[in-house]
């Protein structure tokens, strides 16, 4: 029997780990009529609830935020 898919998760680093929990949603800015095409803005939410412009930032937080302690809500 090989390895478990919960065993390969537990085993992966945080660099591993991080581009898994990055969520990236793209959403319309602006319509160029003369080139007759939408532009879009990216936007990367990082699971520690913020949201960034750039992948890199999402991912340095997000490693950060792994990297942390759990602190409990409520």
């Amino acid at each position: 029997m090989g390895i478990r898919n919960i065993d390969r998760i537990r085993a992966m680093s945080l660099e591993e780990l991080a581009p898994l929990l990055i969520k990236c949603y793209r959403t319309v800015d602006e319509y160029v009529d003369y080139l007759e095409i939408y532009r879009y803005r990216e936007s990367y939410f990082s699971p520690s609830g913020r949201v960034f412009g750039d992948y890199e930032d999402a991912y340095e937080d997000c490693i950060k935020w792994l990297d942390n302690e759990y602190e409990r809500n409520g």
